[in-house]
């Protein structure tokens, strides 16, 4: 199962769910290191995996999107943190439709 956590836009805005589901999976994932919100992870000393050498690799946005579906679709009991609410963010849509 792959389990999406919306970090907020800016550092601290992370939710009580939000921080109860990555305390709780196996693996986290996060988009990005290199955003504000990235400092909830270091501050609690959370494992994490950031994806921003995906972005050295892909050729363009859809295929970073394509790289990190195929890496989480091969995860059991992970979490994928993003920035914002998630719900926008062009890869959660991308594994929304592989989950129907």
């Amino acid at each position: 199962m792959i389990k999406v956590v919306g970090l907020g836009c800016d550092k601290d805005q992370i939710t009580l769910k939000g921080a109860q589901i990555i305390a709780s999976s196996k693996k986290v994932y996060v988009r990005t290191a290199l955003t504000e919100t990235y400092s909830y992870f270091t501050e609690h000393n959370i494992e994490n995996i950031p994806l921003d050498y995906l972005y050295e690799e892909a050729d363009d946005f859809d295929n970073l999107d394509n790289k990190i579906v195929e890496l989480l679709l091969k995860e059991e009991d992970v979490c994928y943190c993003v920035n914002g609410s998630g719900f926008d963010d062009r890869t959660v849509l991308e594994l929304k439709k592989h989950a129907n």
